[in-house]
């Protein structure tokens, strides 16, 4: 486990830039912590509502195209997750953030250990988030990772 270069790209967390690159810490028992030089936050694992873990393809490709690179070479993703969680004064958070391929199943393994209540939400979108103020993140991100979230006036 230890400590594991992951990307902040967005959510409600108001100390911290949006795109900001750091350190991932899962080795306390009680908190993930992350660590850059744009900022840090700490979410107690007892705080967490839900997850989510999506990929994406990095580069979209016509069928033909995507058929014959697949042929010849291996389709390079990316890796977010999405925590909703609730601070110190119970208001709902939302953390979107991106991890190298190899941390999914790490990240999932400590997340089902130490935030047995949390809901893992399904990537096809049977389990909706629902509270969190979506206009509150400035950020751009990918439409399946947005979705579910509700929009404050929708």
């Amino acid at each position: 486990m230890g400590k594991c270069n992951m990307q902040y790209l967005g959510g409600t967390v108001p100390a911290l830039s949006v795109n900001a690159v750091g350190k991932l810490d899962l080795t306390s028992e009680t908190a993930m912590q992350f660590d850059s030089a744009k900022g840090k936050f700490s979410i107690p694992y007892a705080s967490i509502d839900s997850y989510e873990y999506t990929q994406e393809l990095t580069h979209h490709l016509g069928a033909l195209p995507a058929i014959g690179v697949g042929l010849t070479r291996t389709r390079k993703h990316r890796h977010y997750f999405r925590i909703v969680y609730h601070d110190e004064n119970n208001v709902s958070q939302i953390v979107v953030i991106e991890v190298p391929k190899h941390m999914p199943p790490v990240l999932q393994a400590v997340l089902k250990a130490r935030a047995p209540r949390a809901v893992t939400l399904d990537p096809d979108g049977r389990n909706r988030i629902t509270g969190i103020r979506a206009d509150d993140c400035k950020c751009q991100l990918p439409d399946s990772i947005t979705r579910g979230v509700e929009h404050a006036g929708r």
